[in-house]
């Protein structure tokens, strides 16, 4: 759910050209659109009733309780009962698309009160007989109901406010009746709306992302994760439309009767409208962000495992292409392993996904309704790579794994989003390894979270895991919960804190937890305290053995305080000590900690070759005899990286595993060759070791046969393209690596790693080793035959050209399009003459600015055709650009002088700011570049930067560390890569 973006620098240069168009698309939309909203602040229900209109003004700013983001805690919801009304075609006279429903809710006075807040945003009411905004009831009639004195909405909080007469009586039950109507927008967020084409027609979705305060946009609603309740859904459709929402229909039909009757549904006449209404059954206790409600006319494929029924919706076109059948396949192997995992049945009695053209994450985990974008749950051979196949199984494990773990058992508050977010990813290593035993993707974990997270958490603009519930409060603060902190440190730590347990242990108390805590809400402590119970339970001493301390105390040091150690083992002196890894040496924190960083840090580890007892690192330096070595023996620390923590070794070590790498690199785990690289590497930019000790990491390599030990190398000398590829050590490098890349047999990978593995290798110039690869005998056994490259070749250059067609015809790229695959078709080279028909093998004599000139033309006339890239492919668009060398600073002034626009079209809750600031930013390297960071931060202040604001921090103190780290490697770069070249 968030591996971040790559692209090579030739596939940048032809994404400027794709991204402008879709960029200024957007900002043009956005203008109209908000021009639109503004002629239009009232919007009309057309289901017979009083006009919707706007409210009374808000009053005067104050310190009143709907000046507080937080709900009061005298009104707690029991059940709603929600009708809705999404219009597929736009409006006659605004040209808006709308919805219109009603709503009650009953709930519970806790506290006597006359003041009924709940949450409501972008929705305009129908005034009732009393002329407010709402109608107020009794279930009870114990008491007499106070009136409504007065309403309005608080845009601010976000609230419908009804001040009443007289005081609600606490431990009675009362119903709040609303009709209210929405604009069905293309925003991604509350009820909006999806459009795609289909046999030259367009066609429209309504529906849903709740999470996380969006449900307020749909219905008036206690829009908290806490307030769970109850939901009777009704959706009233057009026909020849499937509703679907997170329980089944109150009347189940046959699956063919979904498609060819309305047995499921009444056929009703509103006005002059003949359209249906389909009813869903109750559903379990829930929080609001979980709810789901979906009108298409989307086709489906089943399957019933135990059961449950099982439903893969899409496009009819996807489903006739089969593109459903994968994930169909590997939901029930993972669904059946998370009820043996966590010990529960699965909650619900089905369990529908469904793949959205318009959807913002990557997945969200409706209870029931689980939605996803096309590309993270649909699988065509003509269009897939085998690395979206792997995403796919690890995306389907994290929803999946979210059932029980967010959704059967919730987070009270925000602030621990870290815990279910963190679990799920986990987890969804488990439970792809089900689905693909024969992938090995468990291990992944490490490439894709343990070294992603360490870049951002290694800066004193980190967060803790876990924050004050004080401290999040707006929406905007809640989404900049969604990060990297949340969701790879969330799962780092537990996968640690699994690994130190033992998974039998961990899942015991997950059992329990579970059990005790089922529809209702809970804090992370209360984990805790389960994971203890077991651990206490075994046999006498076993315990002491097994941890210095309780949980709660290890896993504070790891939750409580941001940041992570650099263990250094000095073999010399036989002592072991921690410090704070910090990316920049020069950086000094800020924000106090409790445990004054210092952690409680569980070490495994080897003695030349043989595995030790855990370690457990509890003070700032200790002594340990059996660390100490001489001779050829040698210490490797954090054995199969299972623990969150760099290491460090003094230099006699360090040369012993260089050796050991050089001679036997096998005697050392798979796992910890990538570790060891990347360590080096990291603690090189820390000025901890030498820049010229970790490039002498990757020499080893001619000798690789694994991926993930390659691709962490490369990862890291990502890094230095980065900061070299305007500069003289540029040519230098590119020319030792292909030299040395021409020398070696390319590991033997899975068809998904080389996916991954081509596209880094291609995006630092490389075009040449492939091409000498296509013309070289099978290398054996342990490499790639010959015949691959081959068919690569052949298969991407017809893809390449009908792209080319498609958008002169259509001024539309073709949508499934990978960028890797682009680069792969490219290389500079000396023939000027740009291929008018496709010859596989004659492309790689392309001059890469010859063609980029040729897209430029046919790209031009579509600078402006609506939909070129959707909404939600816009922010990555801008990160491709951003990623070649040409296309940083276009990329960049366009966001500087765009911002205003930019935020204003995807709203501050938007998930994709932080990635974008952060793609966009991670090359500079200059004073320059750090001085217009922070003017941008300066001239944007009053517009904000919602869930980018930490991004945009982090951006600058990285800014400032690449600086320092350029100034103080260039030249020592630029001498290794030299001095290689020759040797």
């Amino acid at each position: 759910m968030g591996s971040g973006f790559y692209i090579s620098k030739t596939v940048g240069i032809v994404g400027i050209l794709v991204g402008v168009a879709a960029l200024s698309t957007i900002i043009a939309l956005s203008v109209v659109y908000s021009q639109e909203k503004s002629r239009n602040t009232q919007v009309s229900p057309t289901n017979g009733g009083t006009t919707a209109t706007s409210t009374t003004p808000t009053p005067t700013p104050s310190n009143k309780p709907w000046d507080q983001y937080r709900l009061p805690k005298s009104l707690v919801p029991d059940h709603y009962t929600v009708t809705l009304w999404p219009r597929l075609e736009p409006d006659s006279n605004t040209g808006l698309y709308i919805f219109t429903g009603h709503s009650v809710v009953k709930f519970k006075c806790v506290e006597d009160t006359d003041l009924i807040l709940i949450h409501s945003n972008k929705l305009n009411f129908t005034r009732q007989e009393n002329q407010q905004l709402a109608m107020l009831t009794s279930t009870s009639g114990a008491a007499p109901v106070p009136s409504i004195r007065t309403s309005w909405l608080q845009t601010v909080t976000q609230y419908l406010v009804l001040e009443l007469d007289a005081k609600l009586v606490k431990d009675q039950s009362y119903q709040l009746y609303t009709e209210f109507t929405g604009e069905l927008a293309d925003d991604l967020g509350g009820f909006y709306r999806s459009e795609y084409t289909e046999n030259n027609v367009t066609r429209v979705v309504a529906t849903t992302q709740m999470q996380p305060t969006d449900a307020r946009k749909a219905f008036p609603c206690f829009d908290e994760p806490a307030m769970k309740a109850r939901f009777n859904i009704t959706l009233i459709h057009d026909h020849g439309t499937v509703a679907l929402s997170n329980e089944h229909l109150t009347k189940q039909p046959s699956m063919m009767e979904v498609f060819v009757s309305s047995a499921e549904t009444i056929n009703i006449t509103i006005g002059d409208q003949h359209v249906l209404q389909t009813v869903f059954e109750q559903t379990e206790k829930m929080s609001t962000y979980l709810l789901a409600f979906i009108v298409s006319d989307f086709s489906f494929i089943n399957s019933t495992i135990d059961g449950v029924l099982v439903r893969i919706f899409a496009r009819r076109a996807a489903i006739d292409a089969n593109q459903g059948d994968y994930a169909l396949n590997k939901t029930g192997p993972i669904l059946k392993f998370f009820e043996e995992y966590y010990n529960s049945t699965y909650p619900l009695p089905k369990s529908d996904q469904i793949a959205l053209p318009d959807f913002n994450a990557g997945a969200m985990e409706n209870w029931g309704l689980i939605t996803y974008r096309e590309t993270a749950l649909l699988y065509g051979k003509d269009f897939s790579s085998n690395s979206n196949q792997e995403r796919i199984t690890t995306i389907i494990g994290h929803e999946l794994a979210h059932m029980w773990f967010g959704n059967l058992v919730t987070l009270r508050w925000w602030n621990d989003l870290w815990l279910n977010e963190g679990f799920a990813s986990y987890v969804e290593y488990l439970g792809a390894d089900k689905a693909e035993p024969d992938w090995n993707v468990k291990d992944l974990i490490v490439l894709n979270d343990i070294h992603r997270v360490f870049a951002v958490d290694a800066l004193t603009s980190s967060h803790p895991l876990s924050s004050n519930e004080e401290d999040i409060q707006k929406p905007a603060q809640i989404s900049e919960l969604f990060d990297a902190i949340s969701y790879s440190k969330g799962a780092s730590v537990l996968r640690m804190l699994s690994d130190f347990l033992s998974e039998d242990v961990f899942k015991q108390g997950l059992q329990t937890y579970l059990r005790e805590f089922a529809f209702e809400t809970a804090v992370y402590t209360d984990l805790w305290k389960h994971l203890q119970q077991p651990v206490c339970c075994l046999p006498l001493g076993l315990c002491a053995r097994h941890l210095p301390s309780k949980v709660d105390e290890i896993m504070n040091t790891w939750v409580l305080q941001m940041g992570f150690p650099v263990v250094t083992i000095n073999t010399t002196a036989g002592t072991v000590s921690q410090q704070h890894f910090l990316l920049d040496s020069n950086a000094v924190v800020t924000t106090q900690s409790k445990f004054n960083y210092q952690w409680i840090v569980p070490i495994r580890w080897m003695k030349t070759k043989a595995p030790q007892n855990i370690f457990w690192l509890q003070e700032k330096s200790v002594s340990v005899e059996d660390m100490k070595v001489g001779g050829a023996d040698w210490v490797l620390a954090n054995l199969h990286v299972v623990g969150y923590y760099r290491v460090n070794y003094d230099q006699n070590n360090w040369e012993r595993l260089l050796g050991v790498l050089s001679t036997d690199h096998k005697a050392i785990p798979m796992i910890n060759r990538a570790q060891l690289v990347d360590d080096a590497f990291n603690l090189a930019r820390a000025k901890i070791i030498s820049t010229v000790l970790a490039l002498r990491t990757t020499k080893y390599l001619k000798n690789e046969r694994e991926y993930m030990p390659w691709k962490s190398a490369l990862n890291n000398l990502e890094f230095f393209y980065l900061m070299f590829d305007r500069s003289e050590v540029f040519g230098v490098m590119q020319v030792l690596i292909n030299e040395f890349l021409e020398r070696i047999t390319l590991p033997k990978l899975s068809d998904s790693q080389v996916t991954v593995l081509d596209s880094q290798l291609t995006s630092a110039g490389l075009q040449e080793a492939l091409k000498s690869m296509t013309n070289r005998k099978a290398p054996g056994p342990d490499g790639f035959p010959a015949e691959f490259y081959k068919e690569f070749w052949i298969i991407l250059a017809p893809t390449f050209f009908r792209m080319v067609r498609e958008i002169e015809e259509s001024g539309r790229l073709q949508p499934n399009m990978n960028s890797a695959n682009i680069s792969l078709l490219l290389k500079p080279g000396k023939d000027p003459a740009f291929p008018t028909s496709y010859r596989p093998i004659s492309l790689i004599n392309v001059d890469l600015k010859i063609l980029c000139k040729a897209l430029a033309k046919r790209l031009e006339k579509y600078t402006l055709k609506p939909k070129l890239i959707r909404k939600q492919d816009a922010t990555s668009t801008i990160v491709y650009i951003a990623r070649n060398v040409i296309g940083q600073s276009l990329a960049w002034d366009f966001i500087r002088a765009n911002w205003p626009y930019i935020f204003r079209e995807y709203g501050g809750g938007s998930f994709s700011f932080s990635n974008l600031i952060n793609g966009v930013t991670e090359r500079f390297s200059t004073e320059f570049e750090l001085q217009q960071l922070k003017q941008f931060q300066l001239d944007n202040a009053d517009v904000g930067f919602g869930s980018g604001t930490l991004a945009l921090q982090q951006s600058i103190e990285r800014t400032q560390a690449n600086i320092r780290w350029r100034l103080e490697n260039q030249e020592m770069v630029l001498n290794w890569f030299t001095a290689e070249g020759k040797s």
